[in-house]
């Protein structure tokens, strides 16, 4: 027995070595049993000279000492690693090591970056932390953060989520993405990291940030000469560049909308030549700023629904700007125009097409019909038919389902005819890939479709020199434009602007604001749409009509 009692003491010290070791590893050693090394007599160990038959492995205390590596650590840790010590709470892994598991957790062996790993419910085999399993090359490995194949960083906007010349793709993942300015808004696409894209000359392409019109980078930062201009959103946190944007600020003169881009000190946005434009004036005058304080205006101004200008005031019957921009009529009068290039003139309420409704049970005179403009205005409307004119703002006519109001070949004084028009039903199939397609050589409506097998739909458009083309589609999409010889010249990402009115699910491209859409060469064109990649979730069948202009 004494052969017995002089083996059971070594064997007690060498497990609670392992367990000193390990736990010393993850955290604190006043978190570790503790251990009179006095007690321990190595130099008794003599291992050849054991004779496991007089072993009486009854003495020794199994309830002091727990020397089992039986983990308790669930499904998600791997069975092969049998080097395990508990972590969580004070205690911390080793490196090379990574805690994992659900309601118990432990310390197991991982993988380096760079090195095979394996994903799964049985027998995984872990990463490093910062790095996750991917595959690449045809087997899994562990791929850092932000670098490619991995990860993406979760930085909040106030950092690179990827490496230089990376992007980040919508799966989340870093891979090479669309170079600075290249054209992008397709779906699926996505621009390297320290870019986004842009609307540039009236197309999308990947634009630097910190550029005119890009997103300020971090810091609010942008290149020489460019204020960073914008505003968080209520519920936003972090850097959200998305909501800051670089620009220099109009000079005197400039057009300033449909920009979106203000106007540089001492100037503000009105209507002036044709355009709205940055003008001078005195604040509180007509066509100035509105003071801050009151009266925002003169007596003969009054400041307008955005709180930012003062119009000028004008009597009923008399002209008007139908923008808007400069003038506004009294209380409760519309000013009454056909197109807004043209002069108006300022109408009671009910009385006339276009005309706001009256808040009285006669809304409107004779067989106008008053109908929701906008989410704050009804207006009185020409009730058209199908082939009638119409004006493409709504204002005036309103075309009856299923025909909306699409721009005609037609001319009357240089400005396309717009008519109430039909949909005729496109044909497939009309991806890119058909050679001989039919030719769209006058303005038409198709009603069309799009789904998971067909995904893009393409029409020919024959455009003779110096014309115009217009789009507009009933949902979002995007929209791309390419020559006859296959070179792709303009790409759109297309967004529904109302979900009320006679403009309900409008999304235009207006060749008064898009510079490539206005005086084509003659040529024949490829338009191509599909599907926005950023809408969630998506119907099997999406159903939309696409009206085509050829404008002279």
């Amino acid at each position: 027995m004494q052969s017995a009692s002089r083996v059971g003491r070594p064997l007690a010290a060498v497990s609670l070595g392992f367990i000193v070791s390990a736990l010393s590893a993850c955290g604190s050693a006043s978190e570790a049993p503790a251990v009179d090394a006095a007690t321990v007599d190595t130099a008794t160990v003599d291992a050849p000279a054991v004779d496991t038959s007089t072993v009486d492995a009854p003495t020794v205390d199994a309830s002091t000492v727990d020397a089992s590596t039986t983990t308790d650590a669930p499904g998600d840790t791997s069975e092969s690693d049998s080097a395990t010590f508990p972590c969580g709470l004070n205690f911390t892994c080793p490196s090379g090591y990574r805690c994992v598991g659900l309601s118990t957790t432990r310390c197991v062996r991982a993988a380096a970056v760079g090195e095979p790993c394996r994903n799964g419910p049985v027998d995984a085999l872990y990463c490093v932390p910062g790095a996750t399993c991917e595959p690449v090359g045809g087997e899994s490995r562990c791929v850092a953060y932000g670098t490619e194949h991995g990860v993406c960083r979760n930085t909040d906007g106030c950092a690179p989520r990827c490496d230089p010349g990376l992007g980040c793709d919508p799966g989340t993942h870093c891979r090479p993405g669309i170079a600075l300015g290249e054209l992008c808004g397709g779906a699926g696409e996505f621009c390297n990291e320290g870019s986004s894209c842009q609307d540039v000359n009236g197309t999308s392409r990947c634009l630097a940030d910190g550029a005119d019109g890009g997103y300020c980078r971090v810091g609010r930062l942008c290149d020489a000469g460019l204020l960073c201009q914008g505003s968080n959103s209520g519920s936003a946190t972090g850097c959200n560049r998305e909501y800051f944007r670089c620009s220099r600020g109009l000079l005197l003169g400039e057009a300033c909308e449909p920009t979106g881009v203000p106007c540089s000190a001492g100037t503000t946005c009105q209507m002036s030549y044709g355009a709205m434009r940055c003008v001078a004036h005195a604040d509180g005058t007509p066509g100035g700023r509105c003071r801050p304080e009151s009266p925002r205006c003169d007596a003969e101004a009054v400041c307008d629904d955005r709180g930012w200008s003062c119009l000028r005031r004008v009597p009923r019957g008399m002209p008007c700007d139908p923008t808007g921009g400069t003038t506004a009529c009294a209380e409760g009068d519309t000013c009454d125009a056909e197109h807004v290039a043209d002069g108006g003139r300022c109408v009671a309420a009910g009385t006339a097409p276009g005309a706001d409704c009256r808040a009285t049970e006669s809304a409107c005179d004779g067989e106008l019909e008053c109908s929701t403009f906008s989410r704050y205005r009804r207006t009185c409307r020409t009730v058209a038919r199908a082939g009638d004119r119409c004006d493409l703002g709504g204002v005036r006519t309103l075309c009856p389902a299923p025909t909306r109001c699409v721009p005609a070949t037609a001319s009357s004084g240089g400005a396309a005819i717009s008519t109430c028009t039909a949909p005729i039903a496109e044909t497939e199939p009309n991806d890119r890939s058909v050679r001989a397609r039919a030719l769209v050589e006058r303005s038409v409506l198709y009603r069309s479709s799009l789904s998971a097998s067909d995904p893009e739909d393409c029409h020919a458009v024959r455009m003779p020199a110096g014309s115009s083309l217009y789009v507009e589609t009933s949902v979002s999409l995007v929209a791309r434009l390419f020559r006859s010889s296959g070179v792709e010249i303009g790409r759109w990402t297309l967004r529904s602007a109302s979900s009320g009115g006679p403009l309900a699910g409008s999304a235009r491209l207006d060749p008064a604001a898009i510079g490539v859409l206005r005086d084509l060469a003659a040529d024949d064109y490829l338009l191509c749409v599909s599907e926005r990649g950023d809408v969630t979730p998506r119907p099997s069948v999406v159903d939309y009509t696409l009206a085509i202009g050829v404008l002279p």
